[in-house]
């Protein structure tokens, strides 16, 4: 009887210890693999002195196709999408008013995210600078000609904002 005990007894073992093998793995890889993180900052200051409350960080495939959006605090600082397939990608950083309009924007930034046992980090963290806009004017002649038929060679516009 002293050996059938025992004989349980390693059996019970074994039978946790497989179970505590099999309950670790969670079959994805490792923690962080295929992560991608996205850092930034404000040019020349803070998200509040720049009345960035919010931030959007957008994440788009090589056919220019929104895989993924976070919607973040500015003051955080990064954002991190998980689980992203192996490829690449374009991302890019919106700062956004109390309205969730964007008053900022940092350049897009290719990266490429490869299995490599740690998360993909976007450095140095992407520059929010103002959003520049543009504006275009049109003009015509009653008569419908152009410029040098109407014997005018240059046209000056002014803008104030």
């Amino acid at each position: 009887m002293n050996s059938v005990k025992r004989t349980f007894i390693h059996y019970s073992i074994l039978t946790l210890l497989v179970f505590a093998w099999v309950g670790c793995d969670d079959g994805g890889g490792f923690e962080g693999e295929n992560d991608l993180v996205v850092y930034w900052q404000v040019a020349g200051g803070t998200c509040s002195m720049a009345g960035i409350p919010n931030v959007k960080v957008e994440l788009l495939d090589e056919q220019e196709y929104l895989v993924d959006q976070i919607m973040t605090p500015c003051t955080n600082g990064q954002a991190t999408f998980v689980d992203v397939q192996t490829g690449l990608y374009s991302v890019q950083v919106f700062g956004l008013d109390e309205g969730g309009e964007t008053t900022y924007l940092s350049p897009s930034v290719d990266v490429d995210v490869a299995p490599s046992g740690a998360a993909v980090e976007v450095t140095p963290p992407l520059q929010l600078e103002v959003q520049r806009s543009g504006l275009e004017i049109y003009w015509s002649f009653a008569s419908g000609k152009l410029c040098s038929i109407e014997g005018i060679g240059q046209i000056e516009i002014a803008v104030w904002d």
